[in-house]
């Protein structure tokens, strides 16, 4: 039994050991075999699973389908993005500074409901603070700033809209 055992759990090693990740044939740059591991999907390449990155067609797909999306990752990638969700539709940035005032921060949140371009497609929640004795406090967002985002936004999904519409 002892001897069984044994031999089980060899067994279960070495199916748990696994090739090393540069092989001898493999003349690929570390970047080349980085980009088509992000590719394939959790589980492995070309397994059932859930898939890292989208290839050029999904995208452009998402971009016809989309506008309001693809215009509020515009108008946000100028700030940093701390969380971005295409499946729930929310982007959410990190804190940045007033261009106006450097004692003021915001952070954006953006949820997208609809796909056209109009107010109702665009929840923005401004998160504040203000620098007051090296202590950032939490503060109502100043005024303008949640118009400006949802301006911004809208103005570039109806670019992107009406350039659809004409190459249609």
């Amino acid at each position: 039994m002892k001897q069984y055992t044994i031999f089980l759990l060899s067994l279960m090693l070495l199916g748990c050991a696994g090739n090393s990740p540069i092989n001898s044939g493999d003349f690929r740059s570390p970047s080349e075999r980085a980009e088509d591991d992000r590719r394939g999907s959790v589980f492995g390449k070309d397994r059932l699973g859930v898939r890292w990155s989208k290839d050029e067609n999904e995208r452009s797909d998402v971009a016809q389908q989309d506008p309001v999306w693809v215009a509020a990752n515009i108008v946000l990638s100028q700030y940093p993005i701390s969380f971005s969700n295409f499946s729930s539709k929310i982007i959410q940035t990190g804190w940045f500074n007033d261009e106006s005032d450097v004692k003021w921060r915001h952070r954006v949140t953006v949820r997208l409901i609809g796909k056209l371009p109009d107010e109702k497609s665009v929840n923005v929640l401004v998160f504040s603070e203000n620098l007051k004795n090296n202590i950032w406090e939490t503060a109502p967002p100043k005024h303008g700033v949640r118009h400006d985002v949802v301006s911004k936004i809208l103005s570039e999904a109806l670019r992107i809209f009406d350039q659809q519409k004409k190459q249609d």
